[in-house]
């Protein structure tokens, strides 16, 4: 075993190596194939090979095609998150009440149809249009009265953007102030500080009536602002001419017909009488102070719709002790009923 172990030393190779060698340099070179055994050798291992490489591409494709199916869903997924479900219309004003043949068309109608007090709202984007003989009251969203004179056309672009193509708008935003509503016209842009305003368009010219409150006009980078009592008007060149008008008489009659009504159940006379002051423009007045504190105190009851407030007015009180007097015109007096 020792020497065995000194071979192995010397020359690297076990005696299990060297028996293999000496039996292989016995046995002598392999005979060559025939050629044709080695064609068909040679073509059945590279049919095999080639086969196992087409079934990799297919499985390498197929994978491809599963990746690229996933990401392209993905991205359609992710960009339907981001665009989020198809939004609803919003509705941004209601019909209130209004008479004639007044037609609107939808954000994405391609034909006008007749609008009524049946609609339950209109949608931002809306248009509507009055004709020769009707006229339409609508309740925005932040519940401002919007009116409509005849031949007037606005477009409704949200809750506080009116855009007047033709004719003449009534605004009353109420006493708070809160609205944001404007009105866009050609020749310019009308902003509000808590205010009854009325707007004409037309062609030529553009005319601007403050009844309460404050108006700014934006055009081309100037404001120009009017006060109650004010009417202002524009022409094409932007020359504005500034005057006096009333908050009362046959300018403004045309707004009461389309006034939103009050709600006359369970309110008190010194509520009803404030709201006919501000749809005529008229200062209401006590014969005596008593009268004052027992109009806070009377409680009405009954229905007032399509009367003019003059007329609900004279209604109101016949339920009542008392009557009114017009004086000088600007004024509505409160007595007490002859007996």
């Amino acid at each position: 075993m020792n020497t065995h172990k000194e071979s192995y030393e010397e020359t690297g190779r076990s005696p299990g190596d060297e028996a293999l060698a000496e039996l292989i340099r016995q046995a002598g070179r392999r005979p060559e194939p025939p050629t044709e055994a080695y064609r068909q050798v040679l073509e059945a291992t590279t049919a095999v090979w080639t086969g196992k490489v087409k079934g990799r591409r297919r499985v390498r494709f197929a994978c491809a095609l599963a990746a690229s199916l996933l990401l392209g869903f993905g991205v359609i997924s992710l960009v339907q998150r981001s665009e989020g479900p198809a939004r609803d219309p919003v509705e941004v004003a209601a019909v209130d009440h209004g008479f004639g043949l007044v037609m609107f068309k939808g954000p994405t109608a391609e034909s006008w149809q007749a609008l009524d007090e049946a609609d339950a709202g209109l949608p931002e984007g809306a248009r509507v249009r009055t004709g020769n003989d009707s006229g339409m009251g609508l309740r925005l969203l932040g519940g401002e009265s919007l009116r409509l004179a005849q031949q007037t056309e606005v477009s409704i672009l949200s809750a506080d953007r009116i855009n007047l193509d033709r004719g003449t708008v009534y605004l009353d935003t109420g006493r708070h102030g809160r609205s944001q509503v404007e009105i866009y016209t050609p020749l310019g842009i009308i902003r509000h500080i808590g205010t009854q305003f009325e707007t004409t368009y037309t062609v030529n010219q553009m005319r601007l009536r403050v009844r309460e409150g404050v108006v700014q006009l934006q055009r081309d980078g100037e404001v120009t602002r009017a006060e109650a009592g004010t009417q202002v008007l524009i022409d094409l060149e932007g020359a504005a001419i500034e005057s006096a008008i009333p908050p009362y008489g046959a300018d403004w009659d045309w707004i009461q017909a389309l006034a939103p009504m009050p709600e006359t159940t369970e309110q008190t006379l010194a509520a009803f009488l404030e709201w006919v002051a501000r749809e005529t423009g008229r200062s209401v007045h006590f014969a005596n102070p008593d009268l004052r504190v027992r109009a806070r105190a009377i409680m009405l009851h009954g229905q007032t719709r399509r009367l003019l407030p003059m007329e609900a007015l004279a209604v109101m009180l016949q339920t009542t002790d008392l009557q009114y007097t017009v004086t000088g015109e600007s004024e509505i007096l409160i007595e007490d009923h002859p007996m």
